[in-house]
């Protein structure tokens, strides 16, 4: 276990932080919250291996053969390619000292923890659709690779990738997607009594004594709480995810007539599975020039001719705008052109 410290453990300065000048708590409000609506839109479905999700993509369909009459016709099969989604596991503890919390009263302590268990929360969301999108530091790791990294996503082929134009090292991606059962799902662990998303409050735990650079940290009694979430997205049919790459990004730069086109191209191209519905997540500066767009008559409109029946920007008749912060880019530090 990590030496605990003033530096980084909950202690008497944190608590006073949220006491009103009456001895009142005070409300927090959090202002790094990140727009997330890739895990609430895909459908989820039990994995069929626990921590993994094995599956066979469709490569060729079989062949039939023109036959005249009291002619033979030849066997055929589909090809198929064998894959593996790895379902990412993120774990977050909260570890307060008791005594500090119980100088201050119920209230206050109780503010805190409240706090505190919405920003753990909070903070694995944002982490497991960062992996999603960007994939670990480590590309092997749990066998877990982002959108970025994948093939067929990493060249513009105009068949899954999709070139808007931009230059330079400061671009951004936007990805459709199309949601459903036989196209793109998230996966939970099946085994999992709470389906892969758990908060567990582990009670009082002692914690030794320890030294460290001569500094002494007294043994007390810390109130632990755990938090997992496990879940995975499996690409089942390749054609349903297309990557808009090359996208001028900053908060005055218009992506111009050329997004538009290659979403409804993208969108048209390929559309599988059941629904025809697609979902094109994007960055904040990107999506707002996209509603921006619905003002100025572009291509982009406010409808609630979608699944959800709530007026949401669309871009032709199938494609609902949303917003996946996990995309957001430093301005200067975005994307370099792909080739």
């Amino acid at each position: 276990m990590a030496t605990n410290t003033l530096a980084n453990r909950g202690n008497l300065f944190d608590v006073q932080k949220l006491k009103a000048p009456n001895g009142g708590a005070v409300g927090i409000t959090n202002t790094l919250v990140e727009r997330n609506d890739l895990i609430k839109d895909l459908p989820a479905l039990p994995s069929n291996g626990g921590l993994f999700h094995t599956g066979a993509r469709t490569a060729n369909l079989p062949e039939a053969t023109l036959t005249n009459i009291g002619g033979t016709w030849g066997a055929s099969k589909s090809e198929r390619t064998p894959f593996v989604e790895a379902l990412a596991t993120l774990r977050s503890r909260i570890q307060i000292a008791k005594d500090v919390l119980s100088t201050e009263g119920k209230e206050v302590s109780q503010a805190l923890l409240t706090a505190e268990k919405e920003d753990h929360i909070a903070g694995m969301g944002q982490g497991w659709a960062n992996l999603i999108v960007t994939g670990p530091d480590t590309p092997q790791q749990n066998a877990i690779v982002g959108l970025m990294g994948r093939a067929p996503y990493t060249s513009i082929d105009s068949e899954f990738t999709y070139d808007t134009g931009g230059t330079g090292s400061d671009l951004r991606s936007a990805w459709l997607i199309q949601p459903g059962p036989s196209t793109v799902h998230l996966v939970y662990n099946p085994n999992h009594p709470t389906l892969g998303i758990s908060m567990e409050d582990k009670g009082e735990v002692f914690v030794q004594a320890t030294v460290t650079n001569g500094i002494v940290t007294a043994a007390r009694w810390d109130i632990v709480i755990e938090f997992m979430l496990q879940e995975g997205l499996v690409i089942r049919d390749q054609r349903a995810v297309k990557r808009i790459a090359n996208i001028p990004a900053g908060a005055t730069q218009v992506p111009g007539a050329e997004l538009m086109n290659n979403v409804i191209r993208a969108s048209l191209k390929h559309s599988v599975g059941m629904s025809k519905m697609w979902f094109l997540y994007c960055d904040a500066d990107v999506y707002t020039q996209l509603v921006l767009g619905a003002n100025d008559k572009l291509k982009v409109y406010m409808s609630d001719k979608n699944i959800y029946q709530t007026t949401l920007p669309m871009i032709g008749t199938n494609v609902i705008v949303r917003r996946l912060d996990a995309l957001n880019k430093e301005p200067g530090s975005g994307e370099s052109q792909l080739s």
